[in-house]
């Protein structure tokens, strides 16, 4: 005989054929729970019951490197740049910011925005030679 679920927790089969079990209360957000067996599977059942969402990462602070783009991009300074010029930035720290937002600003080096724009060259150079290479006729 199956083992009887806790309250508001469905078990459905996924369309990879695997069972998967998710905590749904009165038309609420639907929420993905780990196996019957797993050792976290209460601690996430209690909190879906709870209405608590799982801590998150932390939003971008006073003091980290999306703070200071973010005031960047509010000033004056970045306001008068042509609106090519500020795409162009703003691709680039739209990466910068996805990859080190959350760090402190005043904790990255000199070395590491070297390394940085480095890594991103190198990328770029790789990309235009795939490109070029695809262009020549044959």
């Amino acid at each position: 005989m199956p083992k009887k679920l806790p309250p508001f927790v469905t078990c459905e089969r996924s369309r990879h054929g695997k069972i998967v079990f998710y905590f749904r209360k009165n038309k609420g957000k639907r929420t993905r729970l780990p196996d019957l067996n797993a050792s976290d599977f209460d601690a996430k059942y209690l909190a879906a019951l709870s209405a608590t969402e799982p801590q998150k990462r932390a939003v971008a602070g006073a003091g980290s490197l999306a703070w200071l783009i973010t005031r960047y991009k509010d000033s004056g300074a970045y306001a008068a740049l042509s609106d090519a010029t500020r795409r162009q930035r703003d691709n680039i720290l739209k990466g910068v910011s996805a990859k080190a937002g959350h760090h402190p600003y005043k904790s990255i080096s000199r070395k590491a925005i070297i390394n940085g724009r480095e890594a991103r060259a190198s990328r770029r150079h790789a990309r235009a030679v795939s490109l070029s290479a695809r262009a020549r006729p044959v």
